[in-house]
């Protein structure tokens, strides 16, 4: 029988907010986009979602996803890359809790 115990250090690493980062390709009617959105955490969310136009400025999604959050008061720890996305770790909770649909 497992003990009770050994459940404890799961709950010692901190618990950290996944925002992730697409590029949507251009369309006829469209132009090149980034997508920064914040996947659902419970059955009853939804995943939140915010476009913005891509950027030459910075050339690059990523840094340009990076540049908007810190902007908007996300506090950035770590980063990570999939294939096709990237995603950033925040550690902003409760009064510091920001949501991805009041991003500018």
């Amino acid at each position: 029988m497992i003990e009770k115990t050994q459940f404890k250090e799961s709950f010692e690493v901190p618990n950290l907010r996944q925002i992730k980062v697409k590029f949507i390709s251009p369309t006829n009617s469209r132009g090149a986009r980034v997508c920064i959105y914040e996947p659902r955490r419970y059955n009853y969310e939804q995943t939140q979602r915010k476009y913005f136009s891509y950027s030459y400025k910075y050339g690059d999604i990523m840094e340009q996803a990076f540049q908007t959050l810190k902007a908007n008061g996300f506090n950035i720890v770590s980063r990570c890359s999939e294939y096709d996305s990237y995603t950033f770790l925040c550690d902003n909770w409760s009064d510091e809790f920001f949501e991805i649909k009041n991003l500018k």
